[in-house]
Parts: structure tokens; C-alpha cells; sequence
């Protein structure tokens, strides 16, 4: 994946070996604390390094990237599962008495289905709140078309004409 971020840069010749490795890890781990670490650099050169505009512009698109790579492998546990061994109260790995190995569930994530379907399809999938607003007792609100507005049974403030 380093090559698809090195290409998608603005200008990756005017970054530092340091700062092209760290957005090299920054695109495979989405943590800026995991990113130094792996790049071997301390933690806080990467928010002095966002005052270059070059560097400011290919973290931008790393960010991008390691986005793409999240969302990737949360549509990958939502549709293709992933395989969880099993086991028992006392810790220890259910085994198969079949084959002898830790009994496993191949299981799937509707949770992550569900926020990749609202993010994709909101229209069709986003929560349907519907918020009404009233007055005491649920009376309605009397708006006036001058920006003012009456409650029912509320005095008006003092010094308030309309």
C-alpha cells in the first residue's frame, strides 16, 4: 500500500524520508501515535510537520487512504465474517471432538452492515427522527412573521412591544 499513497502525494519529493514514512504507516495503521512509532519518529514531529503545506497535503491524502483501508475491512467482517474460536466458562478453547482443533463460528457484523449502509444509503437507512417543538401543555407556538414570538400562558419579556 506504501506505493498508492507515494503516488497519490503532492509533491513527495519536497517530504522527508522520516515524513513519507510515517505517512506510509500513518495509511496502514490510522493512528498518528502507531504511525511514529513505526516510523520511528517522536509523536509530536508530526504536528510541527503539518505547518508545511507539502506535508499538510500528503497527510491529508494518507488520511484519505487510511480511511479507504478502515472501510475496506469493515465491509470485509460485515459481508465476508471473520472466524472466532469459541470457549468455555473456564477460559480454556471449546475443542471439536470431530477434528480435535478449537471449535470455531465463522461470525458476521450486522453492527458494522448497518453504519456502512447508513453511510452509503442515508436516505434510505438513516435514523427517522422526527422532532416537533410545542409550547406548555403542548400548545402550540405562536410565531410572529417579525422574528418575534409568543408563548402561550409565557409573559412577554419586559421592554417587548409586540
Amino acid at each position: 500500500m506504501g506505493k498508492v499513497v507515494s503516488a497519490a502525494m503532492a509533491d513527495e519529493n519536497q517530504l522527508t524520508k522520516k515524513q513519507r514514512a510515517f505517512l506510509a504507516a500513518y495509511t496502514e495503521v490510522g493512528n498518528v501515535t502507531d504511525a511514529a512509532k513505526a516510523a520511528n519518529v517522536a509523536r509530536c514531529m508530526h504536528y510541527e510537520w503539518l505547518e508545511q503545506p507539502d506535508y499538510a497535503a500528503a497527510f491529508r491524502k494518507a488520511e484519505q487512504q487510511a480511511a479507504d483501508n478502515l472501510e475496506k475491512e469493515a465491509i470485509r467482517r460485515a459481508v465476508e465474517g471473520v472466524r472466532r474460536i469459541k470457549f468455555g466458562r473456564n477460559g480454556q478453547p471449546l475443542i471439536n471432538p470431530e477434528t480435535g482443533e478449537p471449535y470455531a463460528e465463522h461470525e458476521y457484523s450486522d453492527t458494522l452492515l448497518i453504519f456502512l449502509l447508513k453511510g452509503l444509503r442515508p436516505d434510505k437507512y438513516r435514523e427517522n427522527v422526527r422532532q416537533e417543538i410545542s409550547g406548555p401543555d403542548g400548545e402550540p407556538l405562536t410565531i410572529q412573521i417579525d422574528g418575534g414570538f409568543q408563548v402561550p400562558g409565557v409573559p412577554k419579556a419586559p421592554g417587548v412591544e409586540k
